[in-house]
């Protein structure tokens, strides 16, 4: 059962989570944090918080279409660290990664993985630890996915080094793949 402010992945939550990957799909709002962020942040927290077995049933119960929009709930929650400036929301953008369990194209897994190692880069944060921490909450390959990226060389782990630039939007810091036109200037 899902109650307000609480999400039960054993009940009807897993639907809560469908659902919510359904409207991540069909396009996610500009503004970030937005109400779909906060309910993404719930659903993270459930997972994070659910027995082995209900992770892994989870896990396997999330259709390949869902794949993408689960990576880019992550960015959104690199994005809200920065904004906040707060490297809780780390936690969850990781947390997106357990779902997904690197079962989308590995290069594309990579290239989204370098937004929240730059957020938690930026906010001075323990990469390496926060990685490993919410690694555990997924499979023992997701585990060793977000280890093996943790263990790059720096420059390896950049959102630049993946064909990415940072440009200032509405006052936030996104990415695009370089090269890309967009309303407003690259950062430097």
């Amino acid at each position: 059962m899902t109650t307000a402010g609480k999400v039960d992945l054993a009940g009807d939550g897993f639907f809560v989570l469908v659902d919510l990957l359904e409207e991540a799909k069909a396009g996610l709002p500009d503004e970030v944090p937005s109400p779909l962020d906060d309910r993404f942040s719930e659903i993270a927290s459930a997972y994070r918080k659910a027995d082995p077995a209900l992770r892994q049933q989870v896990r396997e119960q999330i259709p390949a279409e869902y794949w993408l929009p689960l990576l880019q709930l992550s960015d959104r929650c690199a994005e809200w660290a920065l904004v906040d400036k707060d490297p809780r929301h780390l936690e969850d953008g990781l947390t997106a990664y357990c779902l997904e369990d690197f079962r989308f194209d590995a290069h594309e897994n990579l290239v989204h993985l370098s937004r929240l190692w730059y957020a938690g880069k930026t906010l001075h944060a323990d990469t390496v630890e926060i990685f490993n921490q919410v690694g555990r909450f997924g499979s023992p390959h997701g585990l060793q996915e977000l280890s093996n990226f943790s263990a790059r060389p720096e420059e390896a782990k950049s959102p630049r080094s993946m064909g990415l630039e940072k440009y200032q939007e509405g006052g936030h810091i996104r990415f695009r793949p370089r090269g890309a036109k967009g309303s407003e200037s690259p950062v430097t």
